[in-house]
C-alpha cells in the first residue's frame, strides 16, 4: 500500500503540496468519532509523549452537545518548531465511525491519509485521498479479547505513523493506569503494541518516512496545559481572588480548576444559581475592591448582559 503526506515521490505533486525534497516540519492529525467513544483519551495521551519527546504541540478539541453521540474530534499539530496556530485541515484523519467520516472527509487535505475502521466505515470520493484500512474492533476484540481498547490500538497506529519514541508512551500508560493494577497496564500495553505493530506491517517504510518529524531534543522543562487551565493559571498570577460562576460548557473547565485551588491562597469561589446571580456577584465584589472573575459561553453571555 501507498501512503502519502503533502509529499509524493512517484507523482507530480498536486497543487500546494509540498515539494518531495522539503522536509516536513509539521504534522496535523484528527481523530474523529462519537462523543463517548473515548477518542479524547489517546488524543491526550499522544500530546503528553509529543512533549516529552520534543516536539511543539498545538490542539483543538470539538466536544458536541451530547453526552453521548453526535461527532467529536480531537486534533494535534506536532512541530520541531516554534508553533502559533493549530493547523488548520488535517494531514491524517482517523475516524472511528460513518458519520465521523461524513462530518470530516472534506477537511482533509489532497492526497492525506484516511485511516479508518472497515467495520464501520465506508470511504466514499476515495480518489483524492490515500487509505488505510486499520481494523481497530476486531484486533480489540477478537485478538486482545477486550474491546474497550480500541481507543489504546488507535494510539499506538498514530505513534507509529510519525516514528514517535514508544518508551515514552509505556511510562505514561503505566502512570495513567497503574493505581488499576498491573494486569490493566499489561493489556494497554498490549493493545499499544498491537497498533504499533499493525501499522509497521501495513505501511512501508518509505512511506512512514513522509510522516517523520524530527523532535528537537533541546526542549525541555515544559508543561503540556489546556486553554482554560492557562486561564485559571493567569487569573491567579494577576492576583484574581473572587470568582463566581455557573457550569457552562467549555467555561465550567476555569471554574472546576479554581473550585479547590482559589481558596487555598485565601480567595473565594462561589457556583451561583444562575448566570445573572453569577456577575452580580463578580459585579458586586469588585466594587468592593476584589480582582473579581467570572467564565461563561454562548447563552451565559446573553444572560450576563442583562445584569
Amino acid at each position: 500500500m501507498v501512503v502519502a503526506d503533502r509529499t509524493v515521490t512517484a507523482q507530480t505533486p498536486h497543487d500546494g503540496e509540498v515539494p518531495p525534497s522539503e522536509v516536513r516540519t509539521s504534522l496535523v492529525i484528527r481523530v474523529a468519532g462519537e462523543a463517548g467513544e473515548g477518542i479524547k483519551k489517546p488524543g491526550e495521551l499522544l500530546i503528553q509523549a509529543a512533549a516529552r519527546a520534543g516536539f511543539e504541540v498545538l490542539t483543538d478539541f470539538a466536544p458536541p452537545s451530547e453526552i453521548k453521540g453526535g461527532v467529536s474530534f480531537f486534533q494535534i499539530r506536532l512541530s520541531a518548531k516554534q508553533l502559533f496556530t493549530r493547523g488548520d485541515s488535517p494531514d491524517v484523519l482517523l475516524c472511528f465511525n460513518q458519520e465521523a467520516f461524513e462530518v470530516n472527509i472534506q477537511e482533509l487535505v489532497p492526497n492525506g491519509l484516511l485511516i479508518y475502521d472497515p467495520e464501520s466505515v465506508t470511504p466514499r470520493n476515495t480518489e483524492r485521498y490515500r487509505l488505510l484500512s486499520f481494523p481497530l474492533e476486531q484486533i480489540a476484540s477478537k485478538q486482545l479479547k477486550m474491546p474497550i481498547v480500541k481507543n489504546v490500538v488507535a494510539l499506538g497506529g498514530m505513534a507509529a505513523l510519525f516514528s514517535l519514541d514508544t518508551e515514552i508512551l509505556y511510562g505514561l500508560i503505566r502512570e495513567l493506569w497503574e493505581r488499576k493494577g498491573d494486569a490493566v497496564v499489561q493489556t494497554n500495553f498490549k493493545a499499544l503494541e498491537a497498533g504499533l505493530k499493525y501499522v509497521q506491517e501495513h505501511v512501508s517504510s518509505a512511506d512512514l518516512e513522509r510522516f517523520h518529524i524530527i523532535p528537537n531534543p533541546l526542549q525541555h522543562n515544559r508543561i503540556v496545559v489546556a486553554g482554560n487551565t492557562a486561564t485559571a493559571l493567569g487569573a491567579l498570577a494577576g492576583g484574581c481572588n473572587f470568582f463566581a460562576g455557573y457550569p457552562i460548557t467549555p467555561a465550567s473547565d476555569v471554574m472546576e480548576f479554581l473550585a479547590p485551588t482559589l481558596p487555598q491562597i485565601g480567595g473565594t469561589l462561589i457556583q451561583a444559581e444562575d448566570e445573572i446571580g453569577a456577575i452580580g456577584m463578580v459585579i458586586g465584589a469588585s466594587f468592593a475592591g476584589k480582582k473579581s472573575m467570572t467564565t461563561t459561553s454562548g447563552p451565559g453571555l446573553s444572560l450576563m448582559v442583562e445584569a
